[in-house]
């Protein structure tokens, strides 16, 4: 099995948006991805864009998504993670700048 590449700073700033209160500011998780997507810039975009198409695309056990979901600064855990960010991966490749 692969190591999973270390995160970028685009993948952190992502999963620390995910703060404990989050559903406090938006209706839904769906709505917070939006709205997170909606602050990056094209680079950072692209940049988690690509992250994200590793991940999704490694043997890394959900468990270990989960773990680098964690340690990138999450306090609100999604499970299964793997169709999450196959769904976030989606959403970046569909947002206009």
């Amino acid at each position: 099995m692969k190591p999973i590449p270390s995160p970028p700073d685009s993948f952190v700033g992502f999963s620390s948006w995910f703060y404990q209160d989050i559903l406090h500011d938006y209706p839904s998780f769906d709505a917070a991805v939006s709205a997170y997507i909606a602050r990056l810039d094209t680079a950072g975009s692209a940049e988690l864009h690509a992250y994200l198409q590793e991940l999704v695309a490694s043997d890394a056990s959900d468990e270990k998504l989960q773990e680098l979901w964690s340690d990138s600064g999450a306090e609100w855990g999604v499970s299964p993670i793997r169709p999450f960010l196959q769904r976030v991966q989606a959403q970046l490749a569909t947002a206009t700048k």
